[in-house]
């Protein structure tokens, strides 16, 4: 699962240049980086009216992709309205990723931001809420280093994430260890299990019409 940061910032203050330059900056160090950009366009369709994958859509299709050779575009019509479903959404959808950059999302309280000043001088505005660090784009080494201790930082404290009907649980360091050992045991009885194991992913679906049994 990656950890989230928020790049935000005034209009043309470099936030996509600062992006581009962690992703090629942090990759190199082992660091896979996921990027989501918002925009205030709310009209703005990105595929086009009378393709196959726009007449899925339009039939009813919660989520269509097309599949090319070398890359996959993924179409979500419907998302979890709640914020923080949505968040642990993304994070899934970016599961093995280390760093989820968001592009944007200043009024998004819940997710840690990184402010890319205009100038040393720009005040923060006041209604933006948790901002863990602040510079102009000139001082993007700043932030790279920031970021790349941040990430090691995190991720000693989280092993383990769980989430029910979409929403993350958050788990003590004692019980994500706990999980931890518990799956990795299941998992020495089993055949085919890869000696060397970077991650686990297990997902529990209901039936059709029914309740998981607890």
């Amino acid at each position: 699962m990656p950890l989230i940061l928020a790049l935000s910032g005034y209009h043309n203050v470099g936030k996509t240049t600062l992006a581009c330059y962690l992703i090629e900056n942090l990759m190199p160090r082992g660091f896979k980086v996921g990027v989501i950009k918002s925009t205030k366009e709310e009209k703005e369709l990105t595929d086009r009216e009378g393709t196959d994958t726009f007449r899925y859509k339009v039939a009813g299709a919660s989520q269509v992709m097309l599949f090319q050779k070398e890359r996959a575009t993924l179409y979500l019509s419907s998302l979890p309205s709640d914020r923080g479903r949505l968040l642990t959404f993304l994070r899934n959808l970016f599961f093995d990723h280390d760093l989820l950059l968001l592009e944007g999302f200043k009024t998004w309280d819940e997710i840690p931001k990184i402010w890319v000043k205009g100038s040393k001088e720009e005040e923060i505005p006041k209604e933006v809420l948790n901002i863990v660090f602040s510079a102009t784009i000139e001082e993007k080494e700043d932030i790279l280093h920031f970021v790349e201790t941040y990430l090691q930082k995190e991720r000693e404290h989280f092993e383990v994430f769980l989430s029910v009907n979409g929403k993350e649980i958050y788990l003590k360091p004692h019980l994500q260890k706990l999980c931890r050992h518990l799956l990795l045991g299941l998992l020495a009885t089993l055949k085919d299990i890869p000696e060397r194991i970077f991650s686990i992913q297990l997902k529990i679906k209901e039936k059709l019409g029914k309740e998981l049994d607890k």
